[in-house]
């Protein structure tokens, strides 16, 4: 993992305006075949037109793995909700499940340099934490945030905090 995160650091964004929607959708019809096989009902209540000034591909993995991960730590017939905001030069993507959740340990852990963990997902999917770590930093490339909220049991929500398009 050490080696992956070096590699990341060297990797450039290359910032243009991009479609945070044709990325969401993209997405979604990619993992259409996990969410009808735990039958989860996706809400999207995004706004239309949710431009952010990001390198594409960066942020196409983020949404992708965070995504993954809601679909993963989501009981059958579960909710996953995608919503968006705004706020000062930021728009902001929030992705929330109704799944398993985390404790206050695994999110600390989640931001911790080399510390692997493993969870399971609810039809017994492997999941590192990997995956978040480096969100988490190709988020931070891009002049952006990612915060958390999580209560064990009741689910979690992850919100991305990216600048919002230049005109």
């Amino acid at each position: 993992m050490g080696w992956s995160r070096l590699q990341m650091k060297k990797i450039n964004p290359s910032f243009r305006n991009i479609s945070l929607n044709e990325i969401i959708e993209t997405n979604l019809l990619f993992m259409e075949g996990n969410i009808d096989e735990k039958s989860i009902n996706i809400l999207d209540k995004c706004e239309n037109n949710l431009n952010v000034f990001a390198d594409f591909d960066m942020i196409s993995l983020v949404v992708r793995n965070l995504l993954s991960n809601a679909i993963k730590f989501t009981n059958n017939e579960g909710i996953i909700e995608l919503s968006s905001s705004r706020s000062d030069d930021y728009l902001i993507l929030t992705i929330k499940d109704n799944g398993v959740g985390m404790d206050e340990q695994t999110k600390e852990n989640i931001l911790v340099e080399g510390k692997n963990f493993t969870k399971t997902g609810t039809n017994k999917e492997a999941g590192t934490g990997l995956g978040l770590q480096l969100c988490f930093d190709f988020v931070k490339a891009n002049k952006g945030k990612i915060l958390i909220e999580s209560e064990l049991g009741k689910g979690s929500s992850f919100s991305i905090h990216l600048l919002a398009e230049r005109t």
